[in-house]
């Protein structure tokens, strides 16, 4: 079974090169997560590993678009429900958020895009052009950046717990969270030193990091979030290892 998903694999990759070349870029997006799914279904874990990867460019035009969605967005939707079929059949006990995350994240989140829906119209006559643009205030835009967006992070906090605790080696994931936060790093030094930004643009164009897909401020929460584990399991390590974490 794992052969034929394997050779599956390789076969929609060489299809997705060929859609890419005659049809559009949103081609991509289709075959490159009908991929994902296939090696999801090997190990959810897979789509762990490609979404801890790849989640700060989630927003980016180098990840293939369709309709808002991304390869990400399938990612994470394949690999929960994998793991949910899963732990059905195995019975085994699924790691579920803390309670304290459902009441202080997960439930005001709903309650605000729930109280904010109706009153769209009357937003962008607040707000006309410049700040947003007129597209976010289209009810389907408006669930999709501010609530199905923030609850992605939910469900991959989820599926880390669970990957953690079925691996016979999680500590490889504190690697897999140095090469997560050492490609968003990689991507801006080197947006900046080949556009020659100096402080002084950097300060008054706040949104110089957008063609990556996130602002700045966004960039350092998700940084932020990296530098305490690797700065703790540093001291921890040894060799080699303290120097690369």
């Amino acid at each position: 079974m794992k052969i034929v998903i394997i050779f599956g694999a390789l076969f929609l990759a060489l299809v997705s090169g060929l859609a890419v070349a005659f049809f559009s870029w949103g081609a991509l997006a289709v075959e490159l997560s009908l991929v994902l799914a296939l090696l999801v279904l090997l190990d959810y874990r897979v789509g762990v590993v490609f979404v801890a990867l790849f989640l700060p460019f989630i927003s980016s035009p180098f990840l293939p678009q369709i309709g808002g969605f991304n390869p990400v967005s399938y990612a994470l939707a394949a690999s929960m429900l994998v793991l949910v079929v899963g732990r059905v059949f195995k019975l085994r006990e699924l790691i579920l958020p803390p309670k304290i995350l459902i009441f202080c994240l997960v439930g005001p989140l709903c309650v605000g895009a729930f109280l904010a829906l109706p009153h769209m119209a009357e937003g962008l006559r607040n707000f006309p052009g410049g700040i947003v643009s007129e597209s976010d205030y289209m009810p389907a835009n408006y669930v999709k950046a501010f609530l199905i967006r923030p609850l992605m992070y939910v469900v991959f906090g989820v599926l880390v717990a669970n990957a953690l605790r079925d691996s016979k080696r999680p500590e490889r994931f504190i690697v897999l969270l140095t090469l997560a936060a050492m490609i968003p790093v990689t991507a801006i030094v080197s947006m900046v030193a080949f556009l020659g930004f100096n402080l002084s643009y950097l300060q008054s164009h706040r949104g110089f990091l957008s063609g990556l897909g996130l602002h700045a401020n966004e960039f350092g929460k998700l940084l932020a979030f990296v530098f305490g584990p690797l700065l703790y399991v540093s001291f921890a390590s040894k060799g080699s290892h303290r120097l690369f974490f």
